[in-house]
């Protein structure tokens, strides 16, 4: 059995691609298999996966029409072959050693996934952001996972949906683990690894803990998740396929309550991204999914208009799926400012 099936959904990243690619085939750890799932690209991607599939045999590709990030995991979950699966996007890449140490660490404790740090690199700003998971949960939770070594959501409650990092390239999963509880992507464009990411998180015994900067993480300004588009009507989509998942494996009445609050941050996160003029349509999608309460939450938190006050002098914070930021308002000048992650 091949050690390591590395799932890579790849399209229009010909700029990059090669880096990846590089970064992965160049592991001190080489007992794996690359899944490449060419999701109807249109630029010189296919090209290159070809390329590289002709000079290593671990390189295997398959293509299918453009249908997204979310079907293009699922059909490389189909084709993994490997004892441990992790997902890498085709624009980021690894440390040389980190297959090597997530193996060994895996093995060691016989870990249904391990989770382990990223570092952020932000093209247009030029900064370098290191995102570490043990520095989280201390602050959010007050949880000592550099006592403990792992978690579980169990350990988190309240808000182990949504704060624990949506990102599912920083883990490593069991395949046999996903298999098991019938862990899938939401075959959409957006948000799709939500499904992925909290079905595993429900159902792990424990989360081990890599405390390692092992993956780099590239924020392109015109990437998928910077872009405003109505694509991101599909988290309504998202919310529902979670939820029946929760209903069939018998998990909605242990975190009912947190389940509310995930759908209602979702939404919260997806509004930024939605175009000016499809907001108010957004808006009353959102209002059908939330009760009263909760949507008076969701209109106070998307308000721009300030009162005479606030446009003198206000700060506020706004967040979306991917971006924290605050703006700052002085005399009715508006500056957004992007905060470093903690």
């Amino acid at each position: 059995m091949t050690k390591i099936s590395v799932i890579i959904p790849v399209y229009n990243v010909e700029k990059y691609l090669k880096d990846c690619l590089n970064s992965l085939l160049n592991q001190s750890f080489s007992d794996t298999e690359l899944i490449c799932v060419n999701d109807g690209s249109t630029d010189g991607s296919l090209n290159i996966l070809n390329e590289y599939a002709k000079l290593d045999k671990r390189v295997k590709v398959y293509t299918q029409s453009n249908q997204g990030p979310g079907a293009a995991r699922n059909a490389g979950l189909k084709n993994a072959k490997g004892e441990y699966v992790i997902f890498v996007d085709p624009d980021d890449w690894l440390e040389s050693d980190a297959f090597l140490l997530l193996y060994n660490f895996a093995k060691q404790n016989n870990a249904q996934i391990v989770q382990f740090d990223y570092i952020e690199h932000d093209e247009k700003l030029g900064i370098n952001r290191q995102n570490n998971l043990a520095d989280i949960l201390i602050k959010k939770f007050k949880y000592d996972l550099r006592k403990f070594g792992s978690y579980n959501w169990k350990n988190l409650k309240d808000g182990c949906l949504r704060y624990t990092d949506m990102h599912v390239w920083r883990r490593i999963y069991k395949k046999d683990f996903v298999e098991q509880y019938e862990i899938c992507f939401a075959p959409t464009r957006h948000g799709e690894d939500h499904l992925f990411v909290n079905a595993a998180t429900l159902n792990a015994d424990k989360i081990f803990y890599l405390e390692k900067y092992l993956y780099h993480y590239r924020r392109r300004e015109n990437s998928l998740v910077n872009l405003k588009s109505n694509e991101n009507f599909c988290i309504f989509e998202n919310i529902e396929l979670f939820k029946s998942y929760l209903i069939k494996h018998d998990l909605m009445k242990k975190v009912k309550d947190e389940y509310r609050k995930y759908k209602l941050q979702t939404m919260l996160w997806h509004y930024p991204q939605i175009p000016d003029k499809n907001q108010e349509e957004y808006k009353n999608r959102c209002k059908s999914y939330l009760t009263p309460f909760e949507y008076k939450k969701f209109l106070l938190s998307t308000r721009t208009d300030n009162s005479l006050l606030e446009n003198i002098f206000s700060i506020k914070n706004c967040h979306s799926s991917e971006v924290r930021t605050k703006i700052i308002t002085i005399l009715w000048m508006k500056f957004k400012i992007k905060m470093k992650k903690k």
